[in-house]
C-alpha cells in the first residue's frame, strides 16, 4: 500500500492529485488543498498561530496525536505513545525526532504502507529546522537514519516532488497508473 505524507513545507502543493491509498498529514497539511485521511498532532495547541488552529480544527480526517488534550476539539482522536527514534524501527510502535513527519510515517507503516511518499517534507523554510544549520542538518540526518530502518522492514521512502534536503537522497515518485 502507498501512502503519502504530507507535511507543511511548499513540496506539499498538489500532493492530492497523485495517486495513494491513503494519506497521513500533519497539523494544518490541509492547507494544502485536502484534507488527509489521518492527520498527526503532535504540537500542543498554545504553540501553534490561530490561522493554523483554524485550519486544523476544520479538518475532517482521523486523528492521530500524544496528548488528550486534541480530545476537546477531536473526541474520537486516537492517542498514542511515542517513543525516540533510537536506529531501528518495530512495528507497533510510533518513533518521534524534533518535527512530526516522523511520527506520521510511524502511522502509515504502522496501517500498512509499504511505500511512503513524502509531501512537504522539505526542511526548506521551517521555522527551527533548515537544511544548513546545525539542528536543520541534525534533523536530516536523523530522518536518513530513520529512511534506512525502514529499508531495512521492506518499506520505500520516496520525494513526491524535489525542492528538499532529500533531493540527492530519495528518488521521485513516478506513480503507475493502469
Amino acid at each position: 500500500m502507498t501512502a503519502s505524507i504530507v507535511a507543511c513545507g511548499q513540496s506539499a502543493k498538489g500532493w492530492h492529485k497523485v495517486p495513494h491509498d491513503f494519506s497521513v498529514g500533519v497539523n494544518d497539511s490541509a492547507m494544502f488543498g485536502k484534507d488527509p485521511d489521518h492527520l498527526v498532532i503532535v504540537n500542543f495547541e498554545r504553540k501553534l498561530h490561530e490561522e493554523r488552529l483554524k485550519v486544523i480544527k476544520g479538518t475532517n480526517s482521523k486523528v492521530w496525536t500524544h496528548t488528550h488534550t486534541w480530545k476537546k476539539h477531536f473526541p474520537d482522536a486516537r492517542v498514542i505513545k511515542l517513543s525516540p527514534f533510537s536506529g531501528y524501527f518495530r512495528k507497533g510502535m510510533y518513533y518521534c525526532l524534533r518535527t512530526s513527519p516522523i511520527v506520521a510515517m510511524s502511522v502509515a507503516v504502522n496501517l500498512g504502507a509499504d511505500k511512503l511518499i513524502l509531501w512537504g517534507v522539505d526542511f526548506k523554510n521551517h521555522r527551527s529546522f533548515v537544511q544548513g544549520e546545525k539542528r536543520g542538518d541534525h534533523e536530516t540526518r536523523e530522518y536518513l537514519r530513520f529512511f534506512e530502518a525502514l529499508k531495512k522492514i521492506g518499506v520505500e521512502v520516496y520525494l513526491g516532488a524535489s525542492g528538499t534536503a532529500f533531493d540527492k537522497h530519495l528518488p521521485i515518485y513516478e506513480s503507475v497508473t493502469v
